[in-house]
């Protein structure tokens, strides 16, 4: 099974980042992510359609599981977004026993596909290592998503926790954050 998650178009191809997964007895257990990229012919029919598993997924010694994916934010030229960098943020869950936090990483789009050039936030800096990845926010839902503000400011939208019917919305002043909560 699959569980598409976010996509992005470069140049003429489509990429879309998708959860592997399989159904257990009580519930879905990750198998990975995988990145499918494909064309789309005039009357929008895939073409030349690829899937390659992915190092964007990691089940942590400590019980953790990171998930790359989730949310794309390009801040690129071409995306239109203030203060472009040339980057493409991704964003994931990242889940323990103390709950689920928002991760980040990010690659130059001429490089989606090359994943040795993928670097990941460790809290400070941006590092090859997906095992570093430091929690941007917290109390996050599976669905999120990450977008600039045109004062320079990211905004950050979600479902509170799994249980709850409460929408967060938290502010950061840069792609990694730290995002928090909104105050009136």
């Amino acid at each position: 099974w699959y569980w598409l998650m976010d996509g992005i178009a470069i140049g003429d191809t489509v990429h879309v980042y998708g959860m592997r997964l399989k159904k257990t007895v009580s519930s879905w257990e990750v198998l990975g992510v995988s990145l499918i990229s494909f064309e789309l012919e005039d009357n929008l029919k895939p073409v030349d359609v690829r899937q390659v598993d992915t190092p964007l997924f990691r089940n942590g010694i400590d019980g953790s599981q990171t998930i790359i994916g989730q949310a794309i934010m390009p801040m690129t030229e071409v995306s239109g977004n203030p203060n472009p960098d040339g980057y493409l943020y991704i964003y994931g869950p990242k889940s323990s026993g103390l709950g689920r936090e928002m991760v980040a990483a990010r690659v130059l789009p001429e490089y989606i596909e090359d994943f040795s050039q993928y670097r990941f936030w460790n809290g400070s800096d941006w590092v090859a290592d997906i095992a570093a990845c430091a929690g941007i926010t917290n109390a996050v839902s599976m669905e999120f998503s990450v977008t600039p503000l045109r004062d320079g400011r990211f905004i950050t939208v979600f479902q509170l926790n799994t249980m709850s019917r409460s929408v967060a919305v938290r502010f950061g002043k840069s792609p990694v954050g730290p995002f928090e909560f909104y105050k009136i």
